[in-house]
């Protein structure tokens, strides 16, 4: 028989028995061990030496290694079930083939378009309904017109049909020359990737917002509030160089400074848009924006849970 097979609980309990002999018995012996065990449960050889040479104690008090998990499931159950039984209890595997479409009944959703700047980091987000090429469009026209500190030479997008669509590249390429990243390559993107996390998710989360009234709440956050205190107070780091010792990877960064300070050091900035800009942040005072921010992030968080009292009670 091959334990293999078995439910993981078997396979600990065995190997929970054996390693007390297994770890006193002479170095033949163990060879002995190591081979009925691998016949029986089937694992590779390295993978048992190691687990048979921990500690009982150790394995036992032994957290989940790799990544933590993102998500509550205890949190999500009750909508995991809810999809289980109206997909007709089907099995996991076609269960996730299944949510595709049945999750597409649900309506569109908002996101938030991040454009940022390679050099200075500056970066600017927009909350939109749906992924509409008009949609984009307009929101590149409102960061143009209303918070860049400087003209778009060059623009580079991923492969999203948000983007590749003649709405988005008839625009574009009568204002900057377009390029584009390879599919299903992230990391090509990483300059805007990271602020996804950073600008974004550490906002307003990981839910799936459907109604269209945030929108504009969204916006006001970032437009009034999020961007500005980003770009003009917070110093972050860029990366210079990354240097290989060994099998170790040394990265080196340079002074922290704000996107703001980064544009005035700019040769290719103009000074009238430098001054501007001098303008613009002798108006902003950071505690305010901060303060601002807080009331209309209870703001945001109390209509989120009100439409969440009204979906559960429908």
């Amino acid at each position: 028989m091959n334990w293999g097979q078995l439910n993981q609980p078997v396979v600990s309990d065995f190997k929970n028995a054996i390693r007390p002999k297994y770890q006193e018995a002479p170095k033949l012996k163990k060879s002995e061990f190591l081979n009925t065990a691998i016949d029986l449960t089937g694992l590779n050889r390295k993978n048992l030496i190691k687990s048979l040479n921990t500690d009982l104690s150790t394995a036992l008090t032994n957290k989940r290694s790799g990544r933590p998990q993102k998500f509550d499931f205890e949190g999500l159950r009750p909508y995991i079930m809810h999809l289980w039984n109206e997909i007709n209890c089907i099995c996991a595997k076609r269960m996730k083939e299944a949510l595709k479409d049945w999750l597409l009944a649900q309506g569109p959703y908002i996101s938030s378009l991040t454009m940022t700047d390679v050099y200075s980091t500056w970066t600017s987000n927009r909350a939109m309904m749906g992924k509409t090429g008009a949609g984009v469009v307009a929101i590149f026209k409102d960061i143009e017109s209303y918070e860049l500190p400087f003209l778009i030479k060059e623009g580079n997008g991923d492969c999203g049909s948000e983007f590749l669509n003649k709405t988005v590249v008839g625009y574009a390429k009568k204002r900057w020359k377009l390029t584009r990243s390879r599919p299903y390559k992230k990391n090509d993107n990483c300059f805007v990737e990271q602020k996804n996390f950073t600008h974004v998710r550490q906002l307003f989360g990981y839910e799936r917002l459907d109604e269209q009234h945030l929108v504009n709440l969204m916006n006001e956050i970032y437009k009034t509030y999020w961007n500005p205190m980003q770009n003009f107070f917070l110093p972050n780091l860029k990366l210079k160089e990354k240097v290989r010792i060994g099998s170790r990877i040394k990265k080196v960064h340079d002074k922290a400074k704000t996107p703001y300070q980064r544009i005035l050091n700019a040769p290719g900035v103009t000074q009238e848009m430098k001054d501007q800009l001098k303008v613009i942040k002798s108006k902003l005072k950071p505690f305010e924006l901060k303060q601002g921010l807080t009331i209309k992030l209870k703001e945001f968080n109390t209509k989120l849970r009100e439409l969440k009292n009204l979906k559960d009670v429908a």
